[in-house]
């Protein structure tokens, strides 16, 4: 007996998904806060994405350094003007609710009741969710009006720069390498920036 994936000689396996075509019931949001509440996610590391529950990927040695670097360095840099927050959930549009590696968002916002819904940027560090950083992810932060969203790619050594959200996407892409002497300013404060060769020079 043959198997979703075995193949017979000169035969081409195809990979088709076994639920594709059938209605789907996504989760709302204050159905997720519930579960989250009731303990459901203990074991795991999850996110809210458009009313899907989505796997966040192991974090890896670099990517937990860079975030850690991240964090504390906007933290510093930030102190006493804006709040800097390493992966803790944010509320987006509609039935979603992320875990960026990095949020910068306004002190008024942090409060114990709620999770912060004006971002002044927010950031990926991006190797194995790469496809998922720079697919819904972009388009959530996008609809949701974030106004910058960094996605630091570890595999392509490279920062991109995503700005001007519009209509579900955001208009401006600009990609920087180190070696360009490239500084990310952080918006609402022009006097802080991260230097990109700064980010790749110890990995």
């Amino acid at each position: 007996m043959l198997n979703a994936v075995d193949t017979l000689p000169g035969m081409v396996a195809l990979q088709t998904d076994p639920l594709e075509g059938i209605p789907r019931r996504t989760l709302k949001l204050v159905e997720y806060e519930q579960l989250v509440a009731l303990g459901a996610f203990e074991d795991e590391r999850v996110e809210l994405v458009f009313g899907e529950i989505l796997p966040m990927s192991p974090q890896g040695t670099a990517h937990g350094w860079l975030v850690n670097h991240l964090h504390n360095r906007l933290a510093v840099a930030l102190a006493g003007r804006a709040v800097v927050r390493a992966h803790s959930p944010i509320r987006a549009l509609g039935e979603s609710q992320p875990e960026p590696d990095v949020a910068v968002f306004p002190i008024e916002d942090d409060r114990p009741d709620q999770h912060p819904d004006h971002l002044h940027l927010v950031i990926e560090v991006a190797d194995t969710s790469r496809r998922k950083d720079l697919g819904p992810k972009a388009r959530l932060y996008a609809l949701t009006g974030i106004p910058v969203y960094w996605t630091v790619d570890l595999a392509q050594r490279l920062v991109r720069v995503h700005s001007e959200p519009t209509d579900g996407e955001y208009r401006v892409v600009m990609t920087f390498l180190p070696g360009q002497d490239a500084h990310l300013a952080v918006p609402e404060f022009p006097d802080v920036s991260v230097s990109v060769d700064e980010l790749f020079a110890r990995l």
